[in-house]
């Protein structure tokens, strides 16, 4: 019964190629996912495009540093703190669900957050 419903919440989001390329998954990642087989792999792609979009939110942190005047530098490092402590605060509500799927829930959340906050960064100089 658990892993029927793992299965209502964890395929689809591993099956549908669309979603995946609209938020920005990395090639990497569905070539994982398609190479998947379970929970356990679908963790494992989670983690490892998760360490993948953290090092790119870290390149645009450092992007959006570059151009901030001197007065912004400080203030968009304690959003920035504030942020992961957000991050990790929101991804551990959306993953406190009862059962095998937690971690599915947790990784994804914490991807996508951090996908959303890249993009955040990246715009960082626009009006």
């Amino acid at each position: 019964m658990r892993l029927a419903c793992l299965a209502l919440v964890v395929l689809p989001m591993l099956a549908t190629p669309a979603v995946a390329r609209q938020e920005s998954f990395s090639a990497d990642y569905e070539a994982c996912r398609a190479r998947s087989d379970g929970p356990m792999e679908a963790d494992a792609c989670l983690s490892e495009e998760l360490t993948r979009q953290e090092a790119a939110m870290e390149q645009a942190l450092q992007a959006a540093m570059r151009v901030a005047e001197d007065a912004q530098k400080p203030i968009l490092v304690e959003s920035q703190q504030a942020w992961l402590t957000y991050r990790e605060k929101w991804c551990g509500a959306k993953g406190a669900v009862t059962g095998s799927g937690r971690s599915v829930y947790h990784l994804s959340c914490m991807v996508r957050t951090t996908m959303e906050r890249r993009r955040a960064l990246a715009a960082f100089d626009e009006p």
